[in-house]
């Protein structure tokens, strides 16, 4: 009578081997159990191949030592991040600096409204404060959504004409 878990056990180790595990074949080791074939040895390489891609590889200033290297890439990431967030404050800074002076700018500049004056009630003439004379068909310049003098780009300051 045969085994009634051998076929369970044939499909388990298909997969085992379909999936890079292999028996253990290690004299001093003698488990008998399954070991991924590529393990540590295989994942040491790569991680000297990276830290080589990173300039940072084994050598004999770092006496040819992994830990070493991590060390040094290490060190390095932190004085660069230093470096960056000392330029990124500086950056604030200035910019901080440039807004504070685009506010005093603004303030300086700001100009005085032209006053426009309505050239008696109803009428459709305007007398500008900057001595020129502008002719509305119909309303105030606040109406037809006149903001600024058209002659000296001033803000207008509507004067509306007395009763003659």
């Amino acid at each position: 009578m045969s085994n009634p878990y051998e076929e369970t056990v044939a499909s388990l180790r298909d997969t085992l081997k379909r999936n890079g595990f292999v028996r253990c074949d290690i004299p001093a080791c003698n488990c008998g159990s399954w070991h991924h074939r590529y393990g540590l040895p295989e994942r040491f390489e790569q991680i000297k191949d990276m830290l080589a891609e990173a300039g940072y590889g084994l050598c004999n200033e770092n006496g040819h030592l992994v830990s070493k290297a991590l060390a040094q890439l290490i060190n390095d990431l932190a004085a660069e991040k230093e470096r960056a967030d000392y330029a990124w404050r500086n950056v604030r800074t200035l910019e901080a600096a440039r807004q504070e002076e685009m506010k005093k700018r603004d303030a300086a500049e700001k100009k005085e409204p032209c006053n426009w004056t309505q050239d008696g009630y109803g009428e459709d003439a305007w007398d500008t404060g900057c001595n020129n004379r502008f002719m509305l068909e119909e309303g105030t310049p606040s109406d037809n959504r006149m903001e600024f003098c058209c002659f000296c780009g001033h803000p207008i300051d509507e004067l509306p004409g007395e009763e003659q």
